[in-house]
């Protein structure tokens, strides 16, 4: 039972795992390796959100959280290079919400500001 527990990496861990971070732009590729890359795309979600296609020699995987595929007034849609990945891993906590339309949701946000 680890409720409430705190410590579960030290300072040193942390500071050891920053310095492996490195950023990504969008559709921009990084080579890990000579067999790996990994390509970031425009999920359209939220501001910064990603997807991201790591490829593995001849296998590949797109990775994303939720994207959006209609855009609106603030974020466009989601953009992604033709494709065929091995393996999609996706968000689907609203893939069966069935939604009031934009216009709708537009108007009872305004009438909440």
């Amino acid at each position: 039972d680890r409720y409430g527990e705190t410590d579960f990496f030290t300072t040193q861990q942390i500071k050891q795992c920053i310095k492996k971070v490195r950023t990504i732009r969008v559709h921009e590729t990084i080579q890990i390796d000579k067999d790996i890359s990994v390509k970031c795309y425009y999920a359209g979600h939220v501001l910064g959100a990603g997807m991201f296609l790591v490829k593995v020699g001849s296998q590949s995987v797109l990775y994303t959280g939720d994207y959006n595929m209609t855009p609106d007034r603030h974020l466009g849609c989601a953009w992604v290079d033709r494709c065929n990945p091995t393996v999609l891993i996706s968000e689907s906590t609203y893939a069966t919400t069935i939604r009031d339309s934009k216009r709708c949701r537009e108007r009872d946000f305004l009438k909440k500001v």
